[in-house]
This record gives C-alpha cells, sequence and structure tokens, in this order.
C-alpha cells in the first residue's frame, strides 16, 4: 500500500446521521490505497492525456468514499463530496457502500496533452493558447464525456474551441 497525499481542508463536517455533503479543500488528507485495486471510475476516465492535476483528484476522489464508509456507519443513500484547488474542482456522488458512482470535473489552465497543442497550432497558425478548460462528465450508467476548452488570441481577436478526448474540435 502507498500513501496519497492531497491537499484538501473539510470545511463542511461530515454528518452521518443527517446529510452525507461535505466539501473538501486545499490542506493535506491522508489516503491509503491498494495498487492493485484500480475503480471503474479510474479505468474510465484516465489514460496518458489525463492532466496530472485532475488525476490526483481523480485517484483522491475513487477512493475516498470507500473510507469513510468503513469509518462510520454505513448510510442509508448516496452521499455527495466536493474536492476542490486553485485550478478547479471534482464534485462526486457516492452509493451508499462508498463506491463512486458520478462525477463532474473542471479544472481551468492546466497544460493541453502534445498532440492537442500541435493540431491547434497546425490548424490556426498565429493563434496562441490563452486559456484551458479540462472537463469531464463521469456517470456508471452513461457514456463518459471528456472535453477540452481552449481560448486562442492573435493580436486583438480571440476564438475558443472545443475539443473532445479524439481531438476532433469545431470553434465556438
Amino acid at each position: 500500500m502507498k500513501i496519497l497525499i492531497a491537499h484538501l481542508l473539510i470545511t463542511i463536517s461530515m454528518s452521518y446521521a443527517q446529510n452525507l455533503n461535505t466539501e473538501l479543500e486545499n490542506t493535506t488528507y491522508k489516503i491509503r490505497s491498494n495498487k492493485n485495486v484500480t475503480s471503474h471510475f479510474i479505468e474510465e476516465v484516465q489514460n496518458r492525456n489525463t492532466p496530472n492535476h485532475a488525476k490526483h483528484f481523480e485517484n483522491l476522489a475513487s477512493q475516498w468514499g470507500i473510507q469513510q464508509v468503513s469509518k462510520y456507519d454505513k448510510p442509508k443513500k448516496s452521499f455527495n463530496a466536493t474536492f476542490k484547488s486553485e485550478k478547479g474542482q471534482i464534485a462526486v456522488t457516492y452509493d451508499k457502500n462508498g463506491k463512486l458512482i458520478a462525477a463532474e470535473e473542471e479544472f481551468r489552465n492546466i497544460a493541453l496533452p502534445d498532440h492537442i497543442i500541435r493540431s491547434i497550432y497546425r490548424k490556426h497558425k498565429g493563434w496562441i493558447v490563452t486559456e484551458t478548460i479540462y472537463s469531464v462528465s463521469y456517470n456508471i450508467k452513461k457514456p463518459l464525456k471528456i472535453l477540452y476548452e481552449v481560448q486562442l488570441k492573435k493580436g486583438n481577436q480571440k476564438k475558443n474551441i472545443k475539443l473532445d478526448t479524439g481531438t476532433k474540435y469545431k470553434s465556438i
């Protein structure tokens, strides 16, 4: 097992008798992980192009619910948590066993994968990337959606493009 240190702070305390919603941000939270156990969520959302910042929070979120259920009485229904950083957040829903069943992520100003940057600069000569948004919509019962939103600038002109994980994109 290894210990993963995440930067989090519980800002709303957990209340298992009432509401299991919580929000976490910006301090240290320790997670014990078993390298041999990979959640369905991680298998779906992570690949070689996933930004490291997002991976960090996805790994944390994938295990946090199960740890909470093992520490306290098992809840009677699903519960939510939001993990925040200076770059964005991941809001997740866990089933009553602590298994992650849905997640919405949005992280701003993350580094784009090399093949996406090359594709953008090939098709938009003279433009520079000024902002990026990486978003993921995961639900165990629905198809995964991963999207990059990129703002480009050339002189006084700006334009926005959206790119799916297959690097197909369109200007918006």
